[in-house]
């Protein structure tokens, strides 16, 4: 066989080498997105049953599992003692531009629309342009004027909102709060939904394993010498691992696993984020290079403990939480934006090709 030939040979041997191998991690991968597809439909079909949910094992279980905090998961631990930091206390403000505000609520019935309910957990999240997200708990019982049902004001805890005025008066008085508007809301109206989520991650591991009942006793824990305040800043802190586990799961914004996570959050909490939406939201993060370890701030509002009489429980000497107002202040300059002013819902359209672009170019720079 003549030199060229085999140079030939070889050529075509590498070529038909590369492609079979190029063909078999895309069935690989195809596999395992469908896989992850079967098993989280799964999760959500045990929503209706009864008994614990099973959490979905993934590749990164074992990985937190291997973390450096040591705590003996047969104890309740104050946030403090799980590393938490108010890291809104890093901010200036001037890094944080245009963005959306997005609700998340927990409320303490399952059908909030149907009987009248409290909210129980009042989490604000902005998500800017430059892809960092700031998460803010506030307090159920943070003293604010409400609105009743007969629409009269008076000073109460914010999370009667809820029950006096629904969903709109809640977001009312969070824009109120704020000074900015809420863009969009994500209400999780019972912990059945809470134990799927966390099914869906595979459980999320701080102190102990949080999954199932454990995880739902864990979120709702108050049983510290500061209570609901430090219930939320370990809210804060759960929030920001599941940022982390969130963004390995969907292979760092990928637009296929990303679709499927959307779909089965739909199908378990209510919001009016749309899919091109979250996408948006999605490809700005990806395209800004985002790290939920470090992009990813968090903060509950300082205040004092105080007691109140509320005239519309028609109750007296009541504990209150009154909002600090420098760090209050603070909020209104970082949680600013004009109702209309948005880089992720201005009705365009977002599909998949853009991402594969941001892909290709990612992989590009890695490359060079």
């Amino acid at each position: 066989m003549k030199q060229k030939e085999l140079f030939s040979l070889l050529k075509i041997s590498i070529i038909l080498f590369v492609v079979t191998m190029t063909v078999f991690i895309l069935f690989v991968n195809f596999f395992k997105m469908i896989e992850f597809v079967v098993r989280i439909d799964d999760v959500i079909k045990s929503v209706g049953d009864e008994g614990e949910i099973t959490s979905i094992n993934n590749e990164f279980n074992d990985e937190d599992l291997s973390g450096d905090l040591i705590l003996n998961p047969d104890e309740s631990h104050t946030a403090k003692q799980l590393g938490y930091v108010d890291r809104i206390a890093e901010l200036n403000g001037s890094e944080w531009g245009r963005g959306v505000n997005i609700l998340v609520v927990g409320s303490d019935k399952k059908n909030f629309q149907i009987s009248k309910s409290r909210a129980d957990v009042i989490i604000l999240i902005r998500v800017i342009d430059n892809g960092k997200i700031m998460s803010i708990s506030i307090p159920r019982d943070t003293l604010i004027n409400i609105n009743d049902d007969r629409q009269n004001v008076t000073a109460d805890k914010i999370g009667h909102s809820l029950y006096w005025g629904g969903i709109e008066n809640l977001k009312k008085n969070i824009e109120e709060l704020t000074g900015s508007p809420v863009n969009r809301v994500l209400i999780i109206d019972n912990f059945r939904s809470f134990e799927a989520f966390l099914a869906i991650i595979g459980g999320i591991m701080i102190d102990k394993k949080l999954e199932g009942d454990t995880g739902i006793r864990w979120i709702r824990n108050r049983q510290f010498k500061f209570g609901d305040i430090d219930r939320c800043k370990r809210q804060q802190l759960f929030l920001q691992k599941s940022a982390v586990k969130i963004w390995k799961i969907t292979k760092g914004g990928n637009y296929l696993y990303a679709g499927f996570f959307y779909d089965a959050l739909k199908k378990i909490v209510l919001t009016d984020i749309t899919k091109d939406e979250f996408y948006k939201l999605l490809y700005n993060l990806k395209k800004e290079n985002f790290d939920p370890e470090k992009d990813f701030y968090t903060g509950v509002l300082e205040g004092s403990f105080s007691i109140y009489d509320s005239e519309l429980l028609n109750r007296k000497n009541l504990t209150c939480w009154l909002p600090d107002q420098r760090y209050l202040e603070k909020l209104q300059f970082l949680f600013y934006t004009d109702r209309n002013e948005s880089v992720f819902f201005d009705g365009k359209k977002m599909d998949m090709w853009k991402f594969v672009e941001l892909d290709l170019k990612k992989n590009k720079a890695v490359k060079q």
